[in-house]
């Protein structure tokens, strides 16, 4: 597959020097994940989203925000009995997923966790303009360590990738002190395939004092 004059995986998307896909062994977790994507990140190569729905096939949906047969899925899955889902977003007083779970869920509560994969600005307003996303309660991700997503530029320290936050979220809702082990390591893999076909160091010289 090509895309703007470069070769893709076609599962993917990827450059072949960056694909993971046939070293991926798909996993199953206790929870459905969302994901609506901004329609800029479709071909991005630095785009997370696509980590997580290859790890997570059966239990990861990803829509694209705008294509009106995939916001009617979305919205129908959302409003089926015995669904509880929340938005994962950083708003300020949002309860933080660890100590939700912490305190428990029902058994018969179908849990889903909505992300929005774009940039801080994107995010932003489609977070403000989608309603089926500004009706949902929020909870939110206090990551301990800062990202380690270096092929874009973070406006704040504490901001994550799409795949490092969905990471968060399973490893905090599974009671970890990190995130999901599998998703994690095949986030570092793939950062360093694409440093390493950007001619970037992976451990770059700390500045002198």
């Amino acid at each position: 597959m090509r895309a703007h004059g470069k070769m893709r995986c076609p599962g993917c998307y990827k450059h072949p020097k960056v694909c993971l896909c046939t070293g991926i062994e798909p996993q199953e977790i206790p929870v459905r994940l969302i994901i609506v994507q901004h329609p800029s990140e479709i071909w991005r190569p630095s785009n997370t989203a696509g980590l997580i729905t290859r790890m997570f096939p059966r239990s990861c949906d990803l829509v694209v925000r705008g294509d009106p047969d995939g916001e009617t899925k979305i919205s129908k899955l959302l409003a089926e009995p015995n669904t509880r889902p929340y938005l994962v977003f950083p708003e300020p007083g949002a309860p933080e997923v660890g100590d939700l779970a912490a305190k428990g869920f029902s058994p018969d509560d179908r849990l889903v966790f909505v992300l929005i994969d774009g940039s801080w600005r994107q995010a932003r307003r489609m977070r403000r303009r989608v309603e089926y996303l500004n009706t949902l309660p929020v909870v939110a991700l206090h990551p301990a360590a800062p990202s380690t997503y270096r092929v874009r530029r973070q406006t704040r320290a504490s901001n994550l990738s799409t795949a490092e936050a969905a990471a968060l979220l399973l490893g905090r809702l599974a009671g970890l002190s990190g995130p999901h082990p599998a998703l994690s390591k095949l986030f570092t893999e793939w950062i360093d395939r694409l440093l390493i076909l950007r001619g970037i160091p992976r451990n770059p010289a700390m500045p002198s004092s």
